[in-house]
């Protein structure tokens, strides 16, 4: 059973009622979620075993067959050919409406896990410092590396629930050599900004534009601890 669900809302459109359910992680690292990591480790044997697997990108070709046989007198029926197809489209850019949701939603998505430190300069400015799994993440071949493209988002919240907001597109690229390495780290960001007075929280918000998921982390600014003074 996973350890850390994803939780989303199923609303019954008969009844109106809504119930929270959790989807498994998904995640292949086992320090974060063992029972998922080895699920989807003996998925991926079971793929090699069977040959579920490609040594190269799709073309995007029209490929024919040509079979031969060694027995006399047999017939063999198959397909001309097949076409070397990418797969799914990447999923379509995200409208306001979706940040809007993602922003009000008060149930957090984990589809990327986040963490996060955030204090107060001397000045009276919030050093935020982000962190997202980099294995959640959907990095595509470019030449000789792997991209991933994120969104970064930050509400700044009030105690009535307004909020401003602030999106930042980022991109992070790792020599396809080095994914198996790169793939146990995270992906960092940082921002430094002044607030408004009346903010009471921040919600956080990393976007995968390549594979659609994405994940929230809320902080409370009550619990910040006091500006340290910098030499």
């Amino acid at each position: 059973m996973c350890v850390r669900p994803l939780i989303v809302r199923r609303t019954d459109n008969h009844t109106g009622q809504t119930k929270a359910i959790g989807i498994r992680c998904g995640t292949t690292r086992a320090q974060a979620c063992r029972p998922c990591a080895e699920r989807n480790r003996a998925i991926r044997m079971d793929q090699a075993r069977e040959g579920w697997h490609l040594s190269d990108e799709p073309d995007e070709k029209w490929h024919r067959l040509k079979l031969r046989v060694k027995r006399s007198g047999v017939v063999v029926r198959h397909r001309e050919g097949y076409q070397a197809g990418a797969g799914p489209a990447q999923p379509p850019p995200w409208t306001d409406e979706n940040w809007r949701a993602a922003f009000s939603n008060p149930i957090a998505s984990t589809a990327i896990p986040l963490t996060a430190t955030c204090e107060r300069t001397a000045s009276g400015e919030l050093l935020l410092s982000i962190s997202a799994e980099a294995a959640a993440v959907q990095f595509h071949p470019d030449g000789e590396n792997v991209t991933a493209h994120l969104e970064i988002a930050i509400g700044d919240r009030t105690a009535d629930g307004s909020a401003r907001t602030s999106r930042s597109p980022i991109t992070a690229t790792v020599p396809a050599a080095r994914w198996e390495e790169a793939r146990r780290q995270t992906i960092g960001y940082s921002r430094q900004w002044r607030p408004d007075p009346d903010i009471t929280s921040l919600r956080i918000i990393v976007h995968d534009m390549h594979g659609g998921q994405y994940g929230t982390l809320d902080l409370p600014l009550d619990k910040l601890p006091p500006a340290r003074h910098r030499p």
